[in-house]
């Protein structure tokens, strides 16, 4: 089937309806008709793709659903190949996410737990709630152990704190260094060690989500935030 021309004689003008996508686009794009309705089948990968629409590529859609298919990749370049993957990841996505009715009902379920309980006597509503909130958010998935729970809610008391500041008191810049250094020397103090070694002291700090979570060793082995699994794009290093 890697001649065009056997690829052609598997389609017949007489069962291809005049509403499915062409039969020369199905056999540039590598397809042969299996004989089943409108399926089809790739000469190269084998695999099989039906229910068409008027309106589908046959190109597209083969690079799409069988995104290791050397022949439809080298077919479409490796700019419109990048596109197609990166247009399925979003729909997967959007597909997979959590819409907010869903989300408030997670939400409210959680609120009930023991854990959630015994945190409010240290921690705001409002901060068990945005820590269970993004949870689902980013991840699609509750926290694995109350331990998760309990400490995403001090990494987020702790920003807030460090953001926000005192109230009382007005920052100059010859200040500055001095307090930062001093509430970043109380983080460090107070969330501990690594969470990956469990043994060197916490310095890195996962950007964009703003997590502590590991010494600088442990750090370069990541990817993710072993906390909220968002993408790491770059990490701050609190100096001791």
């Amino acid at each position: 089937m890697a001649k065009i021309s056997r690829r052609e004689e598997t389609f017949s003008n007489d069962n291809w309806k005049e509403n499915l996508p062409s039969i020369e686009s199905f056999v540039r794009a590598g397809f042969f008709c299996a004989g089943i309705d409108n399926s089809v089948t790739c000469f190269y990968c084998n695999g099989s793709l039906h229910k068409w629409g008027p309106n589908d590529n046959p190109m597209i859609e083969h690079a799409r659903w069988f995104p290791h298919c050397t022949y439809a990749k080298h077919l479409c370049g490796n700019q419109l190949y990048q596109r197609i993957q990166t247009s399925k990841k979003k729909l997967i996505l959007a597909e997979n996410k959590i819409n907010k009715d869903q989300l408030t009902r997670l939400v409210k379920s959680r609120l009930d737990l023991p854990i959630v309980e015994h945190l409010r006597s240290q921690y705001s509503l409002a901060i068990i709630k945005r820590c269970i909130e993004d949870q689902f958010k980013i991840k699609n998935d509750d926290f694995q152990t109350d331990i998760d729970l309990t400490m995403a809610c001090s990494i987020l008391q702790k920003q807030i704190d460090i953001i926000q500041g005192s109230s009382d008191n007005l920052i100059i810049p010859s200040e500055y260094q001095q307090l930062f250094d001093s509430s970043s020397q109380s983080l460090k103090q107070s969330l501990g060690e690594c969470c990956i070694c469990l043994t060197e002291e916490k310095q890195l700090a996962c950007m964009p989500c703003g997590h502590l979570c590991a010494c600088v060793p442990c750090g370069y082995a990541l990817s993710s935030c072993p906390i909220c699994r968002q993408q790491i794009q770059c990490f701050m290093r609190i100096s001791s």
